[in-house]
């Protein structure tokens, strides 16, 4: 195991056992809101950033930000794992199926063109934002479904993501069933299912957790962009009043978005959850660096041992 897998895997068990245990060890409890506040004998308003007192700051509420990250870690890493896994699953599944129905022409292959290649020209940013404008509301109509809003989001966001993945996975299994090694194969009786389970799965295998880790990458920014709108993953509770968007799941990103008017004039109220997002960013940054790193070793001792 290379070091950057080792990084990247010692802190993703730290960012779930955090996740696990940290609920059971909240600083305050959730509903304390202390919106005015004495810091170092002087009144300040919330929000605040980091104090000798408040070490993580207080939100535009006046809840301390540490009980709220520690809440909605799970969020995040949940967001992150299953909208990854699933769009990796789904699209590579699609495509397969779809580039072992057809028979592979040479004109495909050498362009590089598949059925789902138009869908990637869609803007998904949009098309999700429309999407998830459903989930703002008061905090009596949406709190109480807030894992439904969740797992409904998390569909969402993963099925508008899928196209790209089937395009790349209809290509290579083209280009795979296009070998004479693999026509000789079904010349000689294998079935479909034998063709993917001795050519096309060993190919696809190797990249998989590879290709989910960059759907990860890319599923935190658009979560991220998706908050500077107040599109919140679990939902957006919406206070009429002081024309508030807050986040019911405490999600990282939604918190940086809830505070997003805030960061002209007081920035260090969200440094907090920018360098907590940097750093989930960094683990799947070194677990992405070590599985490439680990292939390549894989294939130069592959190649190796046939000269």
């Amino acid at each position: 195991m290379n070091k950057y897998l080792r990084i990247g895997i010692s802190s993703t068990i730290g960012w779930v056992l955090l996740a696990i245990i940290g609920p059971w060890y909240l600083p305050e409890p959730v509903t304390s809101e202390n919106i005015i506040l004495q810091i170092d004998g002087q009144t300040d308003v919330a929000p605040i950033g980091p104090t000798e007192e408040y070490w993580f700051g207080r939100d535009i509420r006046g809840r301390n930000q540490l009980t709220l990250m520690l809440l909605g870690l799970k969020f995040t890493l949940l967001t992150v794992a299953i909208i990854g896994i699933l769009r990796q699953v789904l699209g590579s599944a699609l495509g397969i199926i779809v580039g072992m129905s057809k028979k592979p022409k040479s004109p495909i292959i050498q362009t590089g063109s598949s059925t789902f290649g138009f869908l990637g020209l869609l803007p998904a940013f949009l098309i999700t934002y429309c999407s998830l404008l459903g989930f703002i509301g008061e905090e009596r109509e949406i709190a109480p479904y807030i894992w439904t809003i969740f797992f409904i989001q998390v569909l969402i966001l993963s099925l508008f993501g899928i196209a790209p993945i089937a395009a790349r996975a209809q290509i290579q299994t083209y280009q795979i069933c296009s070998q004479p090694y693999v026509e000789a194969s079904k010349m000689l009786g294998a079935s479909r299912f034998g063709v993917f389970r001795r050519h096309i799965s060993p190919a696809i295998r190797d990249s998989f957790w590879l290709n989910c880790l960059s759907e990860m990458l890319l599923v935190l920014q658009l979560v991220g962009q998706l908050s500077l709108f107040y599109l919140f993953i679990g939902g957006t509770k919406y206070i009429p009043e002081g024309n508030e968007f807050l986040s019911i799941s405490f999600e990282w990103l939604g918190l940086i978005g809830q505070n997003r008017d805030w960061f002209i004039i007081k920035p260090e109220t969200v440094i907090v959850p920018v360098v907590s997002y940097l750093l989930l960013s960094t683990t799947l940054f070194f677990l992405q660096k070590g599985l490439e790193v680990r292939l390549k070793a894989k294939e130069q001792q592959m190649y190796g041992s046939l000269r």
